[in-house]
């Protein structure tokens, strides 16, 4: 019996292994990820997928409205094309587990805020690889399904876990990034920082890595949440924790100006 592999053109499958990672994309952003310049190429390969039935999607067709670009998430069939992945030479590349195949199943049911977030974290990768051709400096790169698994992290994981190597000065600069959605409570942000700080004091990371501990990135979804942040940091943490680094910025900020460093502020002791 013919693989189901082979009814799709390798890059409808590289499609199906985005779709995985980061869970739901839309049209511009798969063709970021496929370096591909003809869109109508993409359109095509998408429209294949959805009617064969990989793929599922959302759009937006009320009359009005501004023209948004259709949002792709995977369906039901496309399980067993990636299920056949996992016995490839790149699966380990991007870290294709049997228990988040399943996930598969309930794609459907997710929320507007959860969808949101998904397009948010692929714009920050998107925006992180911009900058180091830039910067001419090597990205490490893990969402929240690549660091499944690894049971020395802490529960819940990070939304993102990335490095940077700057190659001129061989220096490596480590990130653990949360992501924290419109309309949380305060606390939730001060639970989230004294998460950090128990794992920090446990000494999990640094002794299953050997490597320094990552720098903590908070994306807060105002400014205002972001002063209490910051306020909290500052009375509570930073003087008794000298060898953390915290960051911290907004939605709007990284959505405006994209992931530089200017857009991070790094919390210091108020003089």
């Amino acid at each position: 019996m013919k693989s189901n592999t082979f009814q799709l053109r390798e890059k409808q499958i590289e499609i199906l292994k985005l779709l995985y990672r980061f869970r739901f994309l839309n049209r511009k952003q798969i063709q970021k990820f496929l370096k591909h310049k003809d869109h109508r190429l993409i359109i095509q390969w998408l429209n294949s997928l959805t009617n064969k039935e990989y793929l599922k999607r959302i759009y937006s067709n009320k009359f009005g409205e501004n023209t948004k670009p259709a949002i792709y998430f995977l369906a039901k069939k496309a399980r067993i094309v990636l299920k056949q992945q996992k016995d490839t030479k790149d699966a380990e590349s991007i870290k294709l587990k049997e228990n988040l195949l399943k996930r598969i199943y309930k794609e459907d049911t997710r929320t507007q805020k959860f969808i949101n977030r998904c397009i948010f974290i692929a714009d920050i990768y998107l925006s992180l690889e911009e900058n180091i051709k830039e910067t001419k400096s090597e990205l490490t790169f893990y969402a929240k399904t690549d660091l499944y698994g690894i049971d020395y992290l802490i529960n819940p994981t990070p939304d993102i876990y990335f490095a940077v190597k700057n190659k001129s000065k061989e220096q490596k600069s480590r990130y653990f990034l949360d992501i924290f959605d419109p309309d949380i409570p305060r606390f939730v942000a001060k639970m989230r920082i004294n998460e950090y700080l128990k794992y920090y004091d446990s000494d999990e990371w640094q002794s299953n890595t050997n490597k320094p501990f990552p720098n903590i990135i908070l994306v807060l979804p105002t400014e205002t949440l972001k002063q209490y942040a910051k306020r909290y940091l500052i009375r509570n943490v930073i003087d008794y924790y000298m060898d953390l680094t915290f960051l911290i910025t907004t939605w709007g900020q990284i959505e405006e100006s994209g992931v530089r460093r200017d857009v991070f502020e790094e919390v210091i002791e108020d003089k």
